[in-house]
């Protein structure tokens, strides 16, 4: 309000204040946490004095860190439900620890290339959605098991056609 006189930064229950910050050349990694940290500094110093006041930062850089982070521990809350119980039904399908845990282990093994693939696509400054981890994750482990199936079904076929256990 003071540099514009635009009354809508006014209101019955305060003021608030618009900081604009130039792009960097850095990730917003490498700053927002900072001035996060900052801000929530700066607001429990000043806390007793103006108990109602809430310092925040949005834009897309808070708005992509906090996403992100979102994402991943999603994934990662997903994945540790996920594996135990497709471990568990792997093992019923194939009946051996051994087979139950290979199509998990070609599952894993696409998915670190997979991702490793997405680190040098984003090195080479293309950008590429905050969801592509959570998208690669579960295509991953979908392409690892159906391909796992898809192997004991021929097999199974090619038993039940006659074929000895080294040709089915």
């Amino acid at each position: 309000y003071l540099t514009s006189h635009d009354t809508t930064f006014l209101s019955p229950q305060g003021t608030f204040v618009i900081v604009g910050l130039s792009a960097q050349r850095t990730t917003s990694d490498d700053w927002i946490v900072g001035l996060r940290a900052g801000s929530t500094a700066l607001q429990q110093r000043m806390h007793d004095r103006f108990p109602q006041m809430n310092l925040a930062w949005t834009g897309n850089a808070a708005l992509n860190y906090d996403v992100r982070g979102a994402t991943a521990a999603d994934a990662s809350r997903a994945e540790h439900r996920i594996v135990p119980v497709m471990l568990v039904l792997l093992l019923v399908v194939f009946g051996s620890v051994v087979a139950a845990c290979l199509p998990l282990l070609a599952a894993g093994l696409s998915i670190v290339m997979s991702l490793r693939c997405v680190v040098l696509l984003v090195h080479a400054h293309w950008p590429l959605s905050i969801v592509l981890r959570n998208a690669v994750s579960m295509l991953g482990l979908g392409a690892g098991i159906d391909y796992a199936l898809l192997m004991v079904n021929r097999f199974r076929e090619g038993l039940a056609a006659g074929r000895r256990p080294e040709s089915a």
